[in-house]
């Protein structure tokens, strides 16, 4: 849930195992770029699910 969409190029030092790169890969740490565009995608995603759970309870 918290990752991104494999786009099927580049190589294991820069991709995460998964659909894309297959299971010769197995690079388990995310690069810096993975790390910022993950960190970006989700910067106010879990703000607001905080909001809305507040007004919930």
């Amino acid at each position: 849930m918290l990752g991104l969409p494999d786009h099927y190029e580049g190589p294991c030092s820069e991709l995460m195992s998964g659909g894309g790169p297959g299971p010769s890969c197995t690079n388990s740490q995310p690069d810096q770029a993975e790390i910022s565009r993950v960190n970006q995608l989700w910067a106010n995603g879990l703000a607001k699910l905080e909001k809305q759970l507040a007004k919930s309870h």
